[in-house]
């Protein structure tokens, strides 16, 4: 890619990079390490024609909770794999370095920006603990 002066790179991180996710411990620390890595090569790849976006969507319409045994942890409705893929393309197209898909998630990512960790590890665990 930095040879031809062009690329997109495109890595999907999820709304659980966001905050401690309880339960989902090592699932949200590796999502939290994709969008910090994303977030890195964008900046250190600005003018050299390469893209790096960490599209981070929430509850999607995929066999993810089925595959993994569970339901707990779904917030809100879920949104289409179709929207996802279309927030991802909208936000290279505009070179964006982070997109978050849908306004709920949205709205829970400025939630997580602007309240204190601990709060943070309260509201997600309540989230997240079985039989919730």
């Amino acid at each position: 890619m930095q040879r031809a002066g062009f690329g997109i790179v495109l890595n999907v991180a999820s709304t659980a990079s966001l905050q401690p996710a309880p339960f989902m411990a090592t699932y949200g620390a590796t999502k939290a390490f994709v969008l910090s890595f994303s977030e890195a090569l964008h900046e250190e790849l600005k003018g050299s024609g390469i893209t790096v976006t960490a599209l981070l969507p929430g509850n999607t319409e995929t066999e993810f909770h089925a595959k993994v045994g569970e339901s707990d942890g779904q917030v809100g409705k879920p949104r289409t794999s179709a929207q996802v893929v279309e927030t991802g393309i909208q936000a290279e197209q505009g070179r964006k370095a982070v997109a978050i898909d849908g306004i709920a998630n949205i709205a829970l990512g400025l939630l997580a920006r602007t309240g204190t960790r601990g709060i943070n590890r309260a509201m997600a665990a309540q989230l997240l603990r079985k039989g919730i």
